[in-house]
């Protein structure tokens, strides 16, 4: 590893500062709503959040629990805390928790600048945390070199030195199921780097739910404005807004709708200029609340007049999707170079979920069939023409020529194509090189012990090598949409223009229409052919991935055909934000409220189709990948009242049951759904990290306490170490791969192992899983002391 100079570390430090400000400042704070809302909230400083360092219990929330005084910002709170701080920051939605973290963050950029002794802001959201087994510390360095282009290595200097001041979003956006994972990660990291100073923000409720607390120093609470402030604040924008004021003297549940800076910034902009006569009359706060909301899209949407480009429905349509597929892969930019094909097949029209817990039934979704078909038959007829082209001007035999087509048709349709990498530039890598050198050199060596001079393996070779070479750098934060694809299209461009001049000039020389050498001739179109290989592997490809999928996302309407404009639009009318290249909805409360929009189409079908039971059974396996698993339940029982013998819907209401911890049911559905389809249930396991309610918490560990039960596995002289080890890591929550192998050479010397124990429900569900695995089982005994 090369030694990094204080000149260049001060240089990547400055840097790093000046993106933090452009991308969160400049890019998110200054253009936000909540600048429309200047209200200092209130803190209350929460200790009863966070993990005690010296184990204090506390009697009472009351107890843990202190308002600070008004006047408490909490970039003071924070600046207080001195050396080695740590904060936690809680609210409700709305209520400013991001922009709170950013105002921390400008505070610290000042300082920076002025000291370089200062540590280094970096705000990074967690959502992009999504590997279970990866360190915080690990993550970090990949994060700082994907957003911000820091090189690994200063970042790990940064690390151990432990110079950053690191400010953590979005800990509530992670999916539920890795929510406690990462909070043990970000514990985990806390003890190893215990000075690295730490600011992490979530939601209260989602926080609450995780068994874990953060090992910080402090919390703090964002308290909702209370009427008095909102009041005052009305009052200083005038007539305007009267009729804010009457809602608020009227009605109790619209006082507490807007108690966030967001959600009184959405009603002004909502009902400004309105009359009391115009609103409908509402019961339930959530009716209030989604009103609220459509009243603030459609005066968005007034803004344009009659010039709008899209029809308001259609464009609400499409950002219902967005949201959907946003929430899916728990993203909070959305960039379109980062398209991937499973919006194919798991999309809130369809309403599949699957992640780990996938049967084949995904990948029979037509759309998705049509965009594989189709991707692979352009490979096809590329390779193919390539090949004919070099097959005629060399003279190859009919033979050849209909065999060489067979193998490319052959390989094209056998290639992978489920993940869309976008390449940016290119460069050469000598220390790349070196790594192919050994291949190049065997087949060196073959032609020299058989003398033979192979026109094609020497083309090969230089294939190779080329391959070997030339390296793309990660992709930079995008300046422009879609920036990632065009950069692909560009170096395919560049160097297909290198093959065709390549392939051209040896073709004519092969004619003899040029004064070269034929061997020399022939080396000129292998040459050729190995950049037009380089083109596709380099960029090619990932342009005729991203264009099928295009094509098919607008014929299923998923998205517009200029996605770009589309989304570019949807920023000038206020309900997405423009950073750089890539998009995010206003607000999370917003991007949730147009997945209920979508899940409101579903009704529709209802209408249309009141009795058949797919309309529920997608609905329902919408609701699970919202992690609405109640919903979800009443869903699949109604299809199962309308269709008794719907696999789908066992399967659905398992996974839905297990979510809830209502393990008892989790194994008769399971089991009837085997007995409906054992091929469907060959994927599914039941191993994610569950979200529980301390209710249902304290109630599994009752159960857990009282009763424990074993799930053991037998050798049978029949299963493969491999497949035994591969079926627990599968199955059995929390294993590991090296445990797996552990307990798989346990089974075979000691004639059985012991894979899991808890609760007779769970036990009783793994047993069977492993059972219609393959694997022989021993019955769920209980344990005895």
């Amino acid at each position: 590893m090369s030694q990094i100079t204080n000149k260049e570390l001060l240089r990547q430090r400055k840097f790093l500062i000046n993106k933090v400000r452009n991308y969160w400042v400049k890019g998110v704070l200054e253009k936000s709503l909540y600048k429309q809302v200047l209200i200092e909230l209130s803190l209350e400083e929460r200790l009863d959040e966070i993990a005690s360092p010296v184990g204090i219990t506390w009697e009472s929330t009351e107890q843990s629990r202190t308002k600070l005084p008004p006047e408490t910002k909490i970039v003071n709170f924070f600046k207080e805390m001195g050396s080695g701080r740590s904060l936690l920051i809680l609210g409700e939605p709305g209520s400013g928790k991001t922009t709170a973290l950013i105002e921390i963050a400008r505070h610290l950029i000042e300082q920076a600048e002025q000291d370089i002794n200062c540590l280094i802001p970096v705000i990074l959201n967690l959502t992009s945390w999504d590997n279970t087994k990866q360190s915080i510390a690990d993550w970090l360095i990949s994060e700082l070199n994907t957003q911000y282009q820091v090189s690994r290595q200063i970042s790990q200097l940064w690390l151990k030195q432990q110079q950053l001041l690191l400010l953590f979003d979005g800990l509530d956006e992670i999916a539920e199921n890795k929510r406690f994972l990462c909070v043990q990660a970000l514990n985990d990291f806390t003890k190893e780097y215990g000075n690295t100073e730490i600011v992490v923000c979530s939601r209260a409720k989602d926080y609450e739910t995780i068994p874990e607390k953060l090992k910080l120093q402090s919390s703090v609470y964002l308290q909702p404005l209370n009427l008095k402030q909102i009041q005052e604040y009305l009052n200083n924008l005038g007539s305007e807004v009267a009729i804010i004021n009457n809602l608020l003297k009227q009605d109790c549940q619209i006082q507490e709708l807007v108690t966030t800076p967001l959600m009184l910034n959405i009603a002004i902009l909502a009902y400004q200029g309105t009359n009391n006569e115009d609103l409908p009359k509402l019961e339930s706060k959530e009716a209030k609340r989604q009103h609220l909301f459509n009243a603030y899209i459609q005066r968005m949407f007034s803004r344009r007049g009659n010039n709008a480009p899209y029809p308001q429905q259609q464009t609400i349509n499409w950002l219902s999707e967005l949201a959907f597929r946003m929430h899916q892969n728990s993203q909070t930019v959305f960039l379109i170079e980062k398209m991937q094909p499973s919006l194919l097949k798991i999309n809130s029209q369809n309403g599949f979920f699957f992640s780990q817990h996938q049967w084949n039934k995904a990948n029979d979704v037509p759309a998705y069939k049509y965009y594989s078909w189709g991707v692979k038959l352009i490979y096809s007829l590329l390779w193919g023409l390539v090949y004919s082209l070099y097959s005629i001007v060399d003279h190859l035999t009919i033979d050849y020529q209909i065999t060489g087509l067979i193998l490319i048709i052959l390989v094209s349709f056998s290639a992978q194509i489920d993940s869309i990498e976008p390449v940016s530039k290119l460069q050469w890598s000598w220390r790349k090189v070196l790594k192919v050198i050994p291949g190049i050199f065997l087949i060196g060596l073959y032609l020299f012990l058989t003398s033979q001079t192979s026109i094609y393996l020497i083309g090969i070779c230089l294939t190779i090598f080329l391959l070997g070479g030339i390296t793309n750098n990660q992709l930079k934060n995008t300046t422009i949409p879609n920036q990632g694809i065009v950069n692909s299209a560009k170096n395919a461009i560049s160097l297909t223009t290198v093959g065709v001049i390549f392939f051209a000039v040896g073709a004519t020389s092969l004619q003899g229409l040029i004064p070269i050498s034929y061997l020399f001739g022939r080396i000129l179109c292998l040459v050729g052919v190995s950049s037009f290989v380089l083109a596709m592997v380099k960029g090619g490809i990932t342009c005729i991935q991203h264009f099928v999928l295009r094509v098919l996302s607008r014929y299923y309407n998923y998205t517009p055909w200029n996605y770009a404009d589309f989304l570019n639009y949807a920023a000038r009318i206020n309900l997405l934000q423009k950073i750089g290249g890539g998009y995010i909805f206003i607000h999370r409360l917003l991007k949730e409220h147009f997945i209920d929009l979508g899940i409101n189409k579903h009704r529709q079908n209802f209408q249309v189709n009141p009795e058949k039971a797919d309309t529920y059974l997608r609905r329902g396996h919408l609701y699970l990948s919202l992690s609405k698993n109640q919903e979800a339940v009443m869903d699949f029982n109604y299809a199962l009242e309308l269709e008794p013998n719907l696999a789908e819907a066992y399967f659905g209401r398992s996974l839905a049951y297990y979510r809830l911890g209502r393990d008892e049911d989790v194994l008769d559905d399971y089991n009837q759904a085997y007995l409906l389809n054992p091929q469907m249930l060959k994927n599914v396991s039941y191993t994610e990290k569950r979200e529980l309610s301390l209710g249902d918490r304290q109630k599994i560990e009752i159960t857990e306490k009282t009763e424990i039960y074993l799930v053991t596995v037998f050798n049978d002289n029949v299963n493969t170490f491999r497949y035994v080890s591969h079926c627990l890591s599968k199955h059995i929550p929390d294993m590991k791969q090296e445990l797996a192998w552990k307990l798989t050479n346990q089974v075979h010397d000691e004639g059985q192992a012991v894979v899991w124990e808890g609760s007779q429900s769970l036990a009783e569900l793994y047993r069977t899983q492993l059972s219609n695995a393959g694997l022989t089982m021993d019955v769920c005994w209980a344990k005895v002391d």
